[in-house]
């Protein structure tokens, strides 16, 4: 690969904010689940006062009398229900009592006097009877340590289950940490070679010669992605290597993982300065519907190429004929290379109309990350001999006439079902607008028109 002294102009930047909202949302919901109990037992402390205070008799009760039809009755109500009930006759001796009293010159002086002793012991008694018998005179018993813990079981089982969580994210991160320091420490010699500028911590950018270890080349960027960003080739703006290992920080993501055997990513994306016109995706045939879409209409539109370059477990699709993908594709080296690490390639496309990005020009490698990282020199080593070798690929003038008709009448052809479609949506809309004697009259009309154009070429062909 040949480098440039060039600055780097053009640094790409990724960022996995999803991802790390994604693993940290459980812990959001957490957290607000724990602030909730919190926030209950306060709530239950409150209460306790307020029954403790209306126990100890803070509040006065109040009084209500009531005249039956039998006779009078005397209801003392405080604010929790109790009732005491007083016969008519004991209330009526009161009664008389206290007029006698009243009428008496010292009898008013001594009724006040038995009122503040009797007073006096409703305050004693209510200060020396324990809560206790309040809550006996209602039947609620109070319950013992041993229930009260009980009740907090499902408690201590949440709190729990979020501090085993919080612990293995920590660890699940961590190993997915070293994963990607050592395929930095492994393969960051080939980044030097082939690149003159290399990322230190995502954003700043660094000559090769400054950077002391592999590992520090390496930009985290959450818990499942970690990426190496390159600059300052020839025939590239960059190069951009990102390492999407598994979610081994969410314990749920590593069950999930476990029955549906996902495995460790590489993909590397490389944006051309240069590059023919071309659309060819080398795909493993399970892999095809869902990368399709996201490559192109001149893709779908064509066939699968068969090539003696690649394994039965891979599909061709190219918009360039079979004899410019075999020109492509004729180095004896690539082709044993795709042919002996085929479980470890997912795809390679090469376009230069790639959607929703400010190169157009660029070459996309999606690699399976395996255990032991040697395994995966040699096909790191095709994808810089690719980026070179692309670069100064020329089609031949009738390769290139074939391609660009090719893409014109796919692009006639969308513009022509897109206008379909436009007709169909104002017929509709004209249809929903008519009333049933309109639509009557319209559909004898379109009759009419059929029976005419039959009967003008029953008449041609006699």
């Amino acid at each position: 690969p040949e480098r440039t002294s060039v600055e780097p102009t053009h640094p790409l930047h990724l960022v996995g904010v999803r991802e790390m909202l994604r693993s940290s949302l459980f812990l959001v919901l957490c957290s607000l689940f724990a602030f909730s109990i919190v926030a209950s037992g306060f709530e239950d402390d409150d209460f306790e006062r307020q029954f403790e205070a209306e126990v100890r008799g803070q509040k006065q009760p109040t009084l209500k009398t009531e005249v039956g039809e039998v006779g009078l009755k005397v209801e003392e109500k405080d604010e929790d229900g109790l009732e005491d009930e007083y016969d008519d006759e004991e209330f009526i001796s009161s009664k008389k009592g206290s007029l006698k009293a009243h009428h008496h010159p010292f009898g008013q002086q001594k009724q006040q006097e038995q009122e503040q002793q009797q007073q006096q012991q409703q305050q004693q008694q209510q200060q020396q009877a324990p809560p206790n018998q309040y809550l006996q005179h209602h039947k609620i018993e109070k319950l013992s340590s041993e229930e009260i813990w009980a009740n907090f079981i499902p408690d201590f089982c949440i709190v729990g289950v979020i501090i085993f969580y919080v612990l293995y994210y920590f660890f699940g991160r961590s190993q997915n940490r070293a994963i990607a320091n050592a395929f930095g420490e492994e393969y960051g010699d080939l980044f030097k070679e082939a690149f003159l500028y290399l990322g230190v911590g995502g954003d700043t950018l660094r000559r090769c010669d400054t950077i002391k270890k592999n590992s520090d080349m390496v930009a985290h960027l959450s818990a499942t992605e970690h990426a190496i960003l390159g600059t300052g080739h020839k025939h590239c703006a960059g190069i951009l290597a990102t390492l999407v290992l598994k979610s081994r920080q969410d314990i749920f993501s590593v069950v999930y993982n476990y029955y549906t055997k996902e495995r460790d990513d590489l993909m590397i994306e490389v944006p051309m300065n240069t590059l023919e016109p071309m659309n060819c995706l080398v795909v493993r045939k399970d892999y095809r519907e869902a990368y399709e879409p996201t490559y192109g209409d001149s893709l779908a539109a064509n066939e699968p190429i068969e090539s003696s370059n690649f394994g039965k477990e891979f599909c061709l699709v190219s918009d360039c004929d079979r004899h410019v993908i075999a020109a492509m594709f004729s180095n004896r080296d690539v082709a044993t290379t795709l042919r002996k690490y085929a479980p470890l390639i997912k795809s390679i496309h090469f376009t230069d109309q790639k959607k929703a990005s400010t190169h157009s020009k660029c070459l996309r490698f999606v690699y399976v990350l395996p255990t032991d990282m040697t395994k995966i020199r040699t096909l790191l080593k095709m994808t810089l001999f690719l980026v070179d070798f692309l670069a100064l690929y020329k089609h031949s003038p009738k390769a290139r006439q074939l391609v660009e008709t090719n893409r014109l009448k796919i692009s006639q052809d969308d513009k022509r079902e897109k206008r379909q479609e436009e007709l169909q949506q104002k017929r509709d809309k004209e249809w929903s607008s008519m009333t049933e004697e309109q639509r009557k009259k319209k559909l004898e009309r379109e009759k009419m028109r059929k029976l005419k154009k039959r009967a003008g070429s029953l008449k041609v062909q006699m």
